[in-house]
């Protein structure tokens, strides 16, 4: 009788240290849970994000195949943000380019824009050359220096630079803004020119080893293509008239 009770109590045990662990998981799954959801949500920021997209086509504001540029003047880059207006650019950053981004803008405002855009163009072409461009980031670093742009903590472990501003300097600011969340998520250096001369064209390498080239492989990409064949061909016929 003694085995027999002997294995009854260690089958108890068994599964009174099963049921006890049961109980601890579920406990533990709904306090964290329920810990999770009284979390408050992030905080809403109260300043515009100023996307990638929106940043590059800043940039593409001069286009060289065309021999055009959008930021020609102080008129000018006062179309250009009625424009960008017009298209409507989602989110807040549209409602705050409708809003906030009217009016004259003034001579400093413009040079500073376009010393803005000239330089990350420069960065972008340094992304594509592998090089450093030691004048352009210097000009980003003190352009940065001059505008609105402050730490917004939204969510514990998430703070980021926001513009702090509006106007033309509240928009120049969330494009430097955009453009440090870009490197800080190492996605900056996928932005660059375009290698065709007479296309310079920024655009977004989607290529898995980053290592686009033309902004479009179809037209910028063929046409180096067919001039370096053409080149090989004019070298092979020199070559052979020589001989």
């Amino acid at each position: 009788m003694l085995p027999f009770l002997t294995c009854v109590d260690r089958m108890l045990v068994s599964l009174t240290c099963q049921y006890a662990l049961a109980v601890y998981r579920t406990l533990k799954w709904a306090y964290t849970h329920g810990m999770a959801a009284m979390q408050p949500p992030p905080a809403a920021s109260s300043n515009p994000t100023v996307t990638l997209d929106l940043v590059r086509e800043f940039m593409n504001s001069i286009d060289v195949e065309e021999a055009t540029d959008s930021l020609s003047s102080p008129g000018a880059l006062e179309a250009w943000f009625a424009e960008r207006r017009a298209q409507g650019e989602p989110g807040a950053t549209g409602e705050w380019l409708a809003a906030q981004i009217e009016g004259p803008v003034t001579r400093a405002q413009f040079e500073r824009a376009l010393a803005l855009r000239n330089a990350l163009r420069a960065l972008a072409r340094a992304n594509h050359e592998h090089e450093v461009d030691r004048e352009a980031l210097a000009t980003v670093n003190r352009i940065a220096a001059e505008l609105p742009l402050t730490v917004e903590v939204r969510a514990p472990g998430d703070a980021r630079l926001v513009a702090a501003g509006d106007g033309v300097d509240g928009f120049l600011a969330g494009v430097l803004a955009a453009v440090f969340l870009a490197i800080q998520d190492g996605t900056w250096n996928r932005v660059k020119i375009c290698a065709s001369d007479t296309c310079q064209w920024v655009f977004y390498d989607t290529s898995k080893n980053r290592s686009g080239t033309w902004c479009s492989m179809r037209v910028c990409g063929n046409r180096a293509k067919v001039r370096k064949y053409q080149q090989r061909r004019k070298a092979r016929e020199q070559g052979a008239g020589d001989e």
